[in-house]
């Protein structure tokens, strides 16, 4: 009975939070706000999650495996897992951007340093690792991780430069350096990664929007 008790607490969390998020934003929800709403008390809540981004993190993981099983319908990496992850994060992000809170959210939780369990980056480093295998490249598993990271940074700054700065840079820009970085570090060639980047906007455009929200009204 007490796990089924602590499930349906931390469910009751996630719910909570996915409300506020939609109404207040990211960054103006605290942690108070979600214990609040559930009706618990503020330490308590702490008890379930250490805090607002690890609660960000299970929301975005869980939304990116379940638009992941949908995508698995339409494509399989069999031989590319480059193309298959290109292709993957496009599908991904294409479902954020139908609504415009979802995105912010999304940019908003991704730009603040939330947790360093990402269960998202752990299934990015495992593709790396397989991609390097199947492009018979030397990659353990830090320089895996180390790629991850670096796109990672590269991608929350430009996106700094957009929306703080006023910067003009496009989405597809952001998108695009972000896969450059990441592929070229661990020893792809530059035109190499060009060409798969144009074939995965080709493949996407072959897959319907499935309209997956990652909060709601």
């Amino acid at each position: 009975m007490a796990y089924k008790k602590s499930k349906e607490t931390k469910q009751a969390l996630i719910q909570a939070a996915k409300k506020l998020f939609s109404e207040k934003g990211f960054n103006k929800t605290s942690m108070r706000d979600i214990a609040k709403e559930v009706g618990i008390t503020h330490p308590l809540a702490y008890y379930y999650y250490k805090g607002k981004h690890d609660i960000a993190n299970e929301i975005l993981d869980n939304h990116f495996y379940e638009l992941s099983k949908i995508f698995n319908n339409y494509m399989k990496p069999k031989d590319d897992t480059l193309l298959f992850l290109l292709v993957l994060i496009k599908f991904v992000f294409r479902e954020v951007k139908q609504n415009q809170k979802d995105l912010d959210f999304y940019i908003e939780a991704y730009r603040n340093n939330y947790s360093s369990t990402h269960e998202t980056d752990n299934i990015l480093i495992e593709y790396t690792l397989l991609i390097a295998k199947e492009l018979d490249l030397s990659l353990d598993y830090d320089h895996a991780y180390l790629s991850i990271v670096l796109s990672g940074s590269v991608w929350n700054q430009l996106y700094y430069e957009k929306l703080e700065k006023g910067k003009n840079i496009s989405e597809k820009e952001i998108r695009d350096t972000t896969d450059l970085i990441r592929w070229t570090y661990i020893g792809i060639d530059k035109n190499f990664i060009l060409e798969k980047i144009e074939e995965s906007y080709a493949a996407l455009d072959e897959i319907p929007v499935q309209n997956v929200r990652l909060l709601y009204d």
